[in-house]
């Protein structure tokens, strides 16, 4: 009798053009328009195992504020079964989301190996990716940035903040508009996403 392991999921990682799939796609990015990721979500749980459709479940997590779910996901879908490297020939955005994921749920470090194995410094997400690194640093105590610099010992309970809208979706044309998540970054309030009131002209 042949036992079944995790080897026999199967992901669908082409993403080879499906109008089903499209469909979805289209639908939850109206979704994430307007800020409604728990109904996305609930689209893409009964979608398959598209890579598109998983990389979209993945962002719906990161913007519902679940981090360590959408690392699973993304660790399944990125990485090589059995391996700690990352598949070849993937979307690059699939990648960055998986080092956004791994930042957010605590682990800086794994996100800095996947910037190291992905080498593209010129991408905007990598660059927001090291600016929040080098925030997140600079606000560590002597003794965690020694251990941080030297030991790479991830201090406990200080998670990195970003200033930017987590994740990337893949297959949503155009891509969606998607309003700021605050609690991205626990420093700003509803208030920063407000532009200043216009001057007055003096009468």
């Amino acid at each position: 009798m042949t036992k079944k392991g995790k080897s026999e999921t199967r992901i669908d990682v082409n993403d080879g053009r499906n109008g089903r799939v499209d469909e979805v796609l289209q639908r939850v990015g109206r979704m994430a328009a307007t800020g409604h990721y728990d109904q996305a979500l609930a689209v893409l749980n009964a979608a398959g195992r598209d890579g598109q459709i998983l990389n979209a479940k993945g962002v719906c997590l990161l913007r519902l504020q679940k981090p360590a779910e959408a690392m699973r996901i993304y660790r399944e879908l990125v990485l090589s079964p059995g391996c700690t490297w990352m598949r070849p020939h993937l979307p690059i955005t699939y990648k960055t989301n998986y080092a956004t994921s791994l930042l957010l749920s605590g682990h800086p470090s794994g996100c800095l190996e996947i910037l190291a194995e992905l080498n593209d410094e010129s991408l905007d997400v990598v660059k927001q990716l090291r600016a929040a690194m080098k925030r997140w640093e600079s606000s560590l105590s002597f003794w965690q940035k020694l251990n941080w610099r030297f030991g790479n010992i991830e201090p406990s309970n200080r998670p990195v903040s970003i200033d930017f809208e987590p994740g990337q979706f893949v297959g949503i044309t155009p891509e969606v508009p998607t309003p700021p998540s605050p609690s991205c970054d626990p420093t700003t309030g509803p208030e920063s996403n407000n532009p200043d009131p216009p001057n007055k002209l003096a009468a």
